[in-house]
């Protein structure tokens, strides 16, 4: 049978639809047996895992849901103004706690940057993380003299102009303001 749940969204008028933080809390005793945490990417946002996590927990009575960082999904697009390293992280361990609470044990899943975030998790609190599925973590980047100069701009707004598909428009954000470069080079 289906599993039995209660959904708790973010919302705003400053959010894009479907990119604020979510969860799905079994109806059930709590802490359940799992958790599961979904943290997106540099410039995604929660709406971006899609039905994933529910494909995952398939009938198990585990609580899933996805995390928002700070500067992420929103309708502006100068969202990452004056975000910090720092402040993704504070984020990742508040979902952590959270997700503690929903259930006993918590896999961190994460693409990109939300992957990194997933690693650091583990490796700051091993007793809390009982796994990680990292898609292609943001670690070491790939032209660390390309990031140096995104970072080292005057705050900014910076628009990817590449052709993108409708469903990648939803979630992920085209602009994206230097301080976000910034955070991001400070987290690899």
């Amino acid at each position: 049978g289906l599993v039995r749940t209660r959904r708790e969204q973010e919302s705003s008028p400053e959010l894009r639809e479907g990119c604020g933080s979510w969860w799905e809390v079994p109806d059930a005793e709590l802490p359940t047996g799992a958790a599961l945490l979904y943290l997106h990417g540099f410039t995604g946002s929660p709406g971006d895992i899609g039905d994933t996590l529910q494909r995952i927990r398939g009938d198990a009575p585990a609580a899933i849901g996805a995390k928002r960082r700070r500067g992420h999904g929103l309708i502006a697009g100068d969202g990452l103004a004056g975000v910090t390293r720092k402040e993704w992280e504070a984020d990742a361990e508040s979902a952590l706690e959270y997700a503690s609470r929903l259930g006993r044990k918590v896999w961190v899943l994460g693409t990109s940057m939300g992957a990194t975030l997933g690693l650091l998790l583990a490796a700051r609190f091993p007793d809390a993380v009982s796994g990680v599925v990292a898609w292609s973590p943001a670690v070491v980047p790939r032209d660390r003299s390309m990031l140096d100069q995104l970072a080292a701009m005057p705050p900014e707004l910076i628009v990817d102009r590449r052709e993108r598909s409708r469903e990648h428009g939803l979630y992920w954000s085209r602009e994206v303001h230097s301080d976000g470069y910034r955070a991001l080079r400070d987290a690899m």
